[in-house]
């Protein structure tokens, strides 16, 4: 899991091992990060997401994880994560 910070907007991306895949490894490293970072980052109130549209198993981890979409355009699904 990495945040991008630039300003006061805050990017999660995630990579799992194609191996890991399908375990529940990332709805949980995505909710127990974005919790941390947000607890430890008092001044950024939100994460967001972006999610390719077709990709609906990664718009299902992010949802599982306490994400809600806000936002779609053509090909991205825009996701946000708030305390």
């Amino acid at each position: 899991v990495r945040f991008d910070m630039k300003e006061d907007i805050v990017e999660i991306n995630i990579s799992i091992d194609s191996s890991h895949r399908g375990k529940g490894y990332g709805t949980k490293s995505i909710k127990y990060s974005s919790e941390k970072f947000l607890k430890e980052n008092k001044k950024i109130k939100q994460i967001i997401a972006r999610i390719k549209s077709e990709n609906k198993l990664s718009v299902d981890v992010f949802t599982n994880a306490g994400y809600k979409e806000y936002k779609q355009d053509d090909s991205i699904i825009y996701m946000k994560f708030e305390l």
